[in-house]
């Protein structure tokens, strides 16, 4: 299965990395992929994913966030949350340059998948589908104090870079992968005080505007996620009011199910359920 890669330039200059696989044959849809803090498109975390995928006759497509992996910009930060959602709109218009008439799935991860549902809910409804594992749907439990330093720190030293302290070992209970998450070079787990304050701000904008979202919803979280709890994946998921949602838990899953050890299961209920919404789609269609 081939990696290939390519760049595109975000409406204010900065040039962003993507890495995209294609199947042997035409594919039937195209699953574009946005990952968490820390994160890049080319992580261990995505590979069982896109080897499913890709055997399934689906092109995959994964963005390196500004600030992250290869793209530009500052480590873990950003200035503007909008940033995030204009980025996605010129790397999803990219994809469909390349496929245009073939149904996308946006496709998120933690903090991925909080961008998938901001820009799904705001921006774009031609989606066929977003799929999110685990979104960043949740506040962090902090001390007063805390959250006033950092918000202090976002208006006099926006760029102060700050560590959320997240354990590997929390990701998946499959050790031999907690190793390889660790040992990227690309990984860069830290994050800036300005994005804190905007990371809030989106988390509270997406769980009130939940009941915009028109488009077809997959949520996938592990059970025992210590990183962003499944209540916080349930209280969204209550408040989206279309009908075609579904929610999978995993009893004893970890923060990354698509890279945990049920994660054939994982792979194969986000499969199934692409598959199924192509099948819609086609039935849709005059």
């Amino acid at each position: 299965m081939a990696n290939r890669d390519g760049t595109l330039t975000a409406s204010d200059s900065t040039l962003l990395f993507y890495r995209y696989w294609l199947p042997d044959e035409p594919p039937d849809a195209v699953v574009a992929y946005l990952h968490g803090v820390g994160g890049h498109s080319g992580q261990p975390t995505y590979r069982y994913l896109i080897e499913s995928l890709v055997s399934s006759r689906r092109a995959v497509y994964g963005l390196d966030l500004r600030g992250f992996g290869r793209s530009e910009g500052r480590r873990g930060h950003v200035d503007n949350w909008r940033s995030y959602l204009s980025d996605v709109s010129a790397f999803l218009a990219a994809v469909r340059h390349q496929h245009p008439q073939v149904p996308v799935f946006l496709f998120g991860q933690s903090l991925g998948g909080l961008i998938a549902l901001e820009y799904a809910i705001e921006a774009d409804r031609r989606l066929s589908g977003v799929i999110v594992s685990a979104p960043a749907v949740a506040q962090r439990d902090a001390p007063i104090w805390l959250h006033a330093m950092v918000h202090g720190l976002s208006k006099i030293a926006p760029t102060f870079s700050v560590n959320p302290h997240v354990d590997p070992a929390a990701f998946t209970r499959d050790p031999a992968e907690v190793e390889r998450l660790v040992a990227d070079p690309l990984r860069h787990p830290r994050v800036t005080a300005r994005f804190a304050v905007e990371y809030e701000a989106a988390v509270d904008r997406v769980l009130s505007e939940a009941p915009l979202l028109n488009v077809p919803l997959l949520v996938v979280v592990g059970s025992a996620d210590t990183v962003t709890p499944p209540q916080a994946s349930q209280s969204f998921y209550d408040r989206v009011v279309i009908e075609d949602k579904t929610l999978k838990v995993y009893d004893g899953g970890f923060h990354q199910p698509i890279l945990d050890i049920d994660r054939k299961e994982v792979l194969s209920d986000i499969g199934r359920w692409i598959t199924d919404h192509i099948a819609a789609r086609e039935d849709s269609t005059p």
